[in-house]
Order: C-alpha cells, then structure tokens, then sequence
C-alpha cells in the first residue's frame, strides 16, 4: 500500500470538515478512526475513479492521483468550453491542480466573463499547465489576505467544494463524485500554503 503517496498525505493533512466533505461526495461513511478513515477515503476515490474492470487487478491504492488529475483536467476544461490542454513533459501535480482550480473558477463565471476576461482565463490556466503560472505566487509575508482570498474564498470552503462543483455543472457520472472530492484535496493544499504564509507574516512583526 502506498501508505504516504500525495493522497494518503493530503488526506492526513486534511481537517476533520475536509475529509467530511470528501467522505460525503464519495458517499463513504466514516467511523471516527483516523487511519481507518483515510484508507478508507483513498480507497474509494480511486475505486471511483479507476476503471471498473482494471480494478479488478489493481491494488485498491495504487491508482495514482496524477492519472485521476488527467481525468479531471479534461472534464474542468469541457466545463470551461476549451480544448483539453496539451500536457508536455514529466507530469506534476501542482500544476495539473492549478490548472483544474482557474477552469474551474472561469467556467462558474463565464456566462458574465467579457471575451477579454475569458481569452486572460485560458492564457493563465494553459500557463500553469505548463508551470508558467501558479496561484500561490503571491502568496508570501504580507501577501496573506490575497491567500485567503484567492486560494481559500474563491471556491467557498472545505465543505461548500462539494456542492460547489455538483450544483455548477452538469457533471457526468463518476465525475460528479471525482471531481468535488478533487476540489477538496486540492484546497487542503491551498489552506496550508495560506497558513504557513500567515505564520511567515506573524513572524516578520
């Protein structure tokens, strides 16, 4: 078992209304046991989002959140009405997860977005595929509030992630499940990035 791969990490790092909302998107019920319930949650995302028949011969966490990313890059950017990004090299996953939080974020607003808005979009989301852009640039010393703001406000919480990504978009299948459950891991690492920034900032007084 990959016992310490980026999923087991992020869900150890997650706080008890992060692995609530996974728990409630995969429809996987917790029993209160910390490291049964993040096996318990790696599971069932993987299960979720492998294939059915590869399953049968693939350890229940051995899946890797990389290919689950793939699959929800392409379904981000459908929502966003672009082309699914051409992905260039070794992958890595900040990358891929920043992606996937811009198209995301564009596609709940583009109905509004001017084509100005929508054309910067789609050049800072295919930059961060690249690794070109990132959205926690800013975030260092007395960047703190843009932190908050851009990594943890824009999408509304741990627990509104979940409703966020069902309720926005008409998400097909195991989708609707995979990516809310995504959103969370992916705001578990922007929560610690804007924490540890805050910590730099309390320190520099």
């Amino acid at each position: 078992m990959p016992a310490n791969d980026l999923i087991f990490q992020r869900l150890k790092a997650a706080t008890d209304a992060e692995l609530a909302a996974i728990s409630t998107v995969l429809e996987a019920k917790l029993i209160g046991e910390p490291a049964a319930d993040i096996a318990l949650l790696s599971r069932a995302l993987r299960k979720t989002a492998g294939h059915s028949l590869r399953n049968l011969w693939r350890d229940e966490h051995e899946l890797a959140y990389d290919q689950i990313l793939s699959d929800v890059i392409a379904e981000a950017a459908k929502h966003a009405g672009w082309p699914a990004p051409n992905i260039e090299g070794p992958p890595t996953t900040a990358w891929f997860e920043d992606y996937v939080l811009l198209a995301l974020t564009f596609a709940a607003h583009k109905m509004d977005a001017t084509p100005e808005a929508s054309a910067t979009a789609r050049t800072e989301a295919e930059a961060a595929i690249r690794g070109q852009y990132s959205v926690e640039k800013s975030w260092t010393g007395g960047a703190v509030t843009a932190a908050v703001v851009a990594g943890l406000a824009v999408l509304g919480g741990a627990i509104a992630l979940g409703g966020y990504a069902v309720n926005r978009f008409l998400l097909s299948g195991n989708m609707s499940k995979i990516v809310p459950a995504v959103l969370v891991l992916i705001h578990v690492r922007l929560r610690e990035t804007a924490e540890k920034s805050l910590e730099v900032a309390n320190g520099s007084r």
